[in-house]
Formats: structure tokens, C-alpha cells, sequence
């Protein structure tokens, strides 16, 4: 048996795939005997499910080292195809959407399938009404499919005394697998001394915390070029004169577009001319967890968080009194607010509007935005209840507001139902409409490609914001950044 103080140098990742409703225990047994032998597992449960999911379990599979299939008695969830960009006819199974990334992506694999007795008789007992008996066919072939792969096959019962025995055979082939395939992996960094983690209990504690943001920290574990060029774009453009005219006061709301933007504000102020002129000037706040730890580890800058109270655990960012109130699922129709929940956000947004009204900016972020007007869900959406009531109240202070996004976000990413909570009214005095024309409000755009920016103009053009910034050329990093303002925002921030 692997002991913990045996676990090797180099350390693996593991991504698990299989059906939820049936495997549920079994996976987490594999999952377990990974991380006992030293390695990382991971898997759908680690992050976020929403309207972006099958794009993140793509990415963590390209991410991984391996991957291991555990194949059963059910076909499980479908990925629409708005879900995945890949997918072109339907329905695709997630288990089979998961097996076909990790042969794209040539990830060496471990295939272990429910023995054909126990998977007969399974599908037998399963009643002629559940929706899983229409793919009994479909379900053969890919069992037939992964077996014929040429992969190490393993095959598994279901009871409890066979377990112990299948979970040794999986820690040999692992092991096989590794002697293999060495390639890859995590190690200590040279310049890392990982003791002062391991025996510090501060640290520990502060790492094993952020750890638990696994959907802000998968969207932050790699530098994306929109959200870094855009960040540096608006700066750039911008800084200078909303400080010239008194702007001293900054909201970093939640979201890795806005982690990345505040990464690139303190480089900024690191220069010399800025951080002797502004840094003793500004007063910061934030809901954002990485930006308030990114400032507060920077000398001579000021920030606080609001609300207080402890961070969500997917996204670090903190809701105060939002989080006291019964989170409802995503809406079929816009939401009618009741009283509780009314006065909760009023009372952040008459703290925004004391704080920001006069010489202060709003920087804040959304999963996505419905660009049809005809929409009940127009404007931006994202993908947690309270992040949406959080966002109501920053945007009905009306104080001027820079929305960060990117081309895919606003071309390619319309409310999706079952997964969205939209921010604005339909037709309500929080509208979309009504806010783009009547308060102080711009967005910032990263674009990949000089087509898709043109694209994005128009629909900001459209919406109000006819107020564009653009360069004629592409970023040094390759990147189209566009800034639309209305003219609100235009007459405060965008004229010499």
C-alpha cells in the first residue's frame, strides 16, 4: 500500500469520467485511491456545471495527464449543442462527448467496463418509461467502442467484495500506465521551497480556502489574451483621464476578467509616475477574493471588501446579506422579486451610490449577454443566483460602469434557460435598453479577430454605446480591443 509520505515526486493529473446516477460511489473510490497513491484526480464534480460546461470539461481533459472511463448500466445526460460548439448532431452523451476529447487529444486511457452479466440484467430492470431505454442500442455500440479501442480494458462487478480487488488492478495499471507515459505531470518548482506551505497551518489553511474557488480558479489558471488586452487597452485609454478628472474611486466586482483587470491596474501603479501621483489617492473596494488579496499584498494602495461575510465557494466572491436569502434556481421567465429580496439589494445599491455617485467607476464583468432586443432576458446573464441580485444593485446605483467582456461572450453566448439568471428587467426601469441609454456606461471588449470586432461594434452600436474606441492595428499580443461608450459615460470619462 502506497503510504502518504511515499507519494511520488512527480505528481499526475486524472480526469473520471462515467454516469453519475450509478457510478456515483465507484468513481469516488477511484477517485480516492488516486489521490492515495499521490495523484490528482479530477472530474464534473470539481467545477462548475452551467451554460459553458462542456467547454470546461474539454479543457480539463486536454488539461490532464490521463484519462479513466468507468463504462455502466446507463447512457446518463446529454450535452445540447449550444453547450458544446463541437457537437453537430444529437443527442451526445457527456461520458461519450468526455471518451471521444480525450482520443482527439491522444490522453493515454484506462477503460473499465461493467461486466456483461450485471449490464444485462440492468438494462432489463430498467421500466419501459425511463427515457434511458431508448438508448439501449446506442449505449451497446459504445461499449463496443471503448472495448475495441485497444486501450488496458478492466472489467468490474458492482458488489462491494469485488471492489477491493478492482481498485488494486486499477493502482497497477495506473502505475503501468505512468511507466509509460512519465511525460508531463506537476513538480515542486526549483525555486520553491514547499515547506513553508506544508508546515506553515496559515498557509495551509489559506491555500486549501482558495483552492475551494475551483470555477475562478479554472478560468484564471491560464493567462487568456482578451481579458489581459482588454484590461490594458481600457487603462491605457482611460486611467489617465478618469483620474485627471477626479476619478479616485474604484469597484473591482467578481469574476476572472476583473481579477486579471486588477493584476494589470497594479502593474500600472508600480511605475513610478503612477504610484506616487494616484496610489495615495485611491480608495478601493472590492467583492472579489484574488483582487482583494492581489492589493493587499501591494504596498501603498488602499482596498476594503463589501460586502463582508465569507466568500461563495465557486467564485470567491463575497454577497453579504444576498447569501441569507433562499437561492432560487435559473428562471424560465424574468424574475419578480419579493420584498425581502428587494430591500437586501437596495440597501447595496444606496451604499454604491453614496460611494461611487461623485468621482467614482464601476469595473465589473457577466457570463454572457442576450444581444436580442425582442429577448425578456436582453442584457447581460451569469450563472449564480446571488451574483445576479449583486449585479441588480450595482447597476441600478447608475454610477458610471465599464463592463469587461469578450467577443465570444457577446457573439456567441445568448441566455440559455435552466442554466442563466438574467440581470436586467425585461422592460422594467432596470432594462438593458433603458440602461444603455440613460446611465453612464460603457463596455470594454476583448475581440480575437479584426471580423469579429467589427461584428461587435455594430451590435454595440445598436444597443446604444455609439461612443468607439479602437486601434486601426492589432494589439502587440495579437488581440482587437474595442471600448463602446454611450454618451453619458462619453461627456464624463471620454472627451480631452
Amino acid at each position: 500500500m502506497t503510504e502518504i509520505n511515499d507519494w511520488p515526486e512527480r505528481r499526475y493529473e486524472v480526469f473520471f469520467s462515467s454516469t453519475c446516477e450509478d457510478l456515483k460511489d465507484l468513481r469516488k473510490s477511484f477517485m480516492d485511491e488516486t489521490y492515495r497513491r499521490g495523484h490528482l484526480p479530477s472530474s464534473m464534480e470539481y467545477f462548475a456545471t452551467g451554460p459553458n460546461t462542456a467547454d470546461l470539461i474539454k479543457q480539463r481533459i486536454i488539461n490532464a495527464d490521463f484519462f479513466v472511463i468507468l463504462v455502466g448500466a446507463r447512457y446518463g445526460s446529454c450535452v445540447s449543442r449550444d453547450d458544446a460548439h463541437n457537437v453537430n448532431q444529437g443527442p451526445v452523451h457527456f461520458i461519450d462527448y468526455e471518451y471521444q476529447i480525450a482520443l482527439d487529444h491522444n490522453k493515454p486511457i484506462l477503460a473499465y467496463l461493467l461486466n456483461e452479466n450485471e449490464f444485462l440484467a440492468a438494462r432489463e430492470k430498467l421500466p419501459s418509461s425511463d427515457p434511458e431505454r431508448k438508448y439501449d442500442d446506442e449505449l451497446k455500440l459504445f461499449r463496443n467502442r471503448v472495448q475495441n479501442a485497444g486501450r488496458i480494458i478492466g472489467r468490474f462487478g458492482l458488489s462491494e467484495k469485488k471492489r477491493g480487488d478492482l481498485l488494486l488492478r486499477y493502482g497497477q495499471d495506473l502505475a503501468t500506465l505512468i511507466n509509460n507515459h512519465p511525460e508531463g505531470g506537476w513538480v515542486r518548482g526549483a525555486d520553491y521551497d514547499g515547506r513553508a506551505v506544508s508546515t506553515n497551518p496559515f498557509f495551509k489553511r489559506f491555500v486549501t480556502e482558495l483552492n475551494k474557488f475551483d470555477v475562478l480558479s479554472e478560468r484564471t489558471e491560464h493567462l487568456p489574451v482578451l481579458k489581459t488586452s482588454i484590461a490594458r487597452y481600457f487603462l491605457d485609454q482611460y486611467l489617465a483621464r478618469m483620474t485627471h478628472k477626479g476619478a479616485c474611486k474604484f469597484f473591482f466586482e467578481s469574476g476572472s476578467s476583473i481579477a486579471f483587470l486588477s493584476q494589470e491596474f497594479i502593474k500600472l501603479l508600480h511605475e513610478e509616475q503612477w504610484l506616487k501621483v494616484l496610489a495615495p489617492k485611491l480608495d478601493l473596494n472590492t467583492n472579489n477574493t484574488l483582487t482583494y488579496i492581489d492589493f493587499a499584498l501591494t504596498e501603498s494602495i488602499r482596498i476594503a471588501m463589501y460586502p463582508s461575510g465569507p466568500p461563495e465557494k465557486k467564485y470567491g466572491a463575497t454577497f453579504g446579506k444576498l447569501t441569507s436569502l433562499h437561492k432560487l434556481p435559473p428562471p424560465e421567465k424574468p424574475i419578480e422579486l419579493t420584498e425581502d429580496v428587494i430591500a437586501i439589494v437596495e440597501e447595496i445599491t444606496e451604499w454604491i451610490v453614496h460611494e461611487y455617485k461623485e468621482n467614482g467607476v464601476i469595473l465589473m464583468t457577466a457570463s454572457g449577454m442576450d444581444v436580442n432586443k425582442d429577448s425578456p432576458f436582453y442584457g447581460p446573464h451569469v450563472g449564480s443566483y446571488y451574483n445576479m441580485l449583486f449585479k441588480r444593485a450595482l447597476l441600478g446605483a447608475k454610477c458610471p460602469t465599464v463592463l469587461f467582456l469578450d467577443d465570444e461572450k457577446l457573439l456567441e453566448n445568448p441566455f440559455k434557460e435552466d442554466f442563466c439568471y438574467p440581470v436586467c428587467d425585461g422592460q422594467g426601469p432596470l432594462s438593458w435598453a433603458e440602461l444603455c441609454h440613460q446611465s453612464p456606461l460603457a463596455i470594454a471588449l476583448g475581440c480575437a479577430t479584426e471580423d469579429s470586432r467589427r461584428k461587435s461594434a455594430e451590435l454595440l452600436t445598436s444597443m446604444g454605446l455609439t461612443e468607439i474606441k479602437k486601434n486601426e492595428k492589432p494589439s502587440d499580443d495579437g488581440a482587437w480591443p474595442i471600448i463602446a461608450s454611450n454618451k453619458a459615460f462619453f461627456e464624463l470619462w471620454g472627451s480631452s
